[in-house]
């Protein structure tokens, strides 16, 4: 299971200084291998006017929200990375976890002071059994955000696991 942690190194009058980990932690009882991974980083601007807006679906499902809205969503950074079990990937390179073993890829970031009220990050995992010996096929899409997605074959018995958070830049 994947997880991001965000956390501000420092600051000064002109930049934030981030670092974003990316965690892998396996919660199953047998060996994987992350086969695949891709991190997606957003700055994120709200407005400054309250925005009604009600969503509904029927009966099924109703909402009604008065938030400030996003302005924009930019890419900050993006970047995913191949490995031995997906096929295409850097051969002889894996990330092998044992049953509640973690693994962390961490990243730092700097960005321009005010340039953004907060930072979105979204991640993907394409995680196999070590049994797994042959690689499977894993699609990488553009998004219509411009970051990335992985898309697994599933029929191969990859699947794509993918979490996200928010982190707040204002001070």
């Amino acid at each position: 299971t994947p997880k991001i942690i965000v956390s501000r190194l420092g600051r000064d009058a002109t930049r934030d200084l981030l670092n974003v980990t990316l965690q892998f932690r396996n919660s199953g009882k047998t060996e994987i291998d992350i086969a695949a991974d891709a991190i997606d980083v957003y700055g994120v601007r709200y407005g400054t006017k309250p925005v009604a807006k009600t969503q509904s679906l029927g009966k099924k499902f109703v909402s009604f929200s008065r938030q400030l809205p996003v302005i924009s969503r930019t890419v900050v950074l993006r970047q995913y990375e191949l490995r031995a079990l997906a096929k295409g990937g850097m051969a002889g390179y894996h990330i092998v976890l044992e049953p509640g073993a973690t693994a962390d890829l961490p990243m730092d970031l700097a960005l321009p002071r005010g340039a953004y009220d907060a930072v979105e990050v979204q991640a993907y995992a394409v995680p196999l059994k070590t049994s797994v010996t042959k690689p499977v096929t894993v699609g990488v899409t553009t998004e219509k955000d411009g970051g990335y997605a992985l898309v697994p074959n599933g029929s191969e018995g990859a699947y794509e696991d993918n979490v996200g958070t928010s982190f707040a830049l204002i001070p």
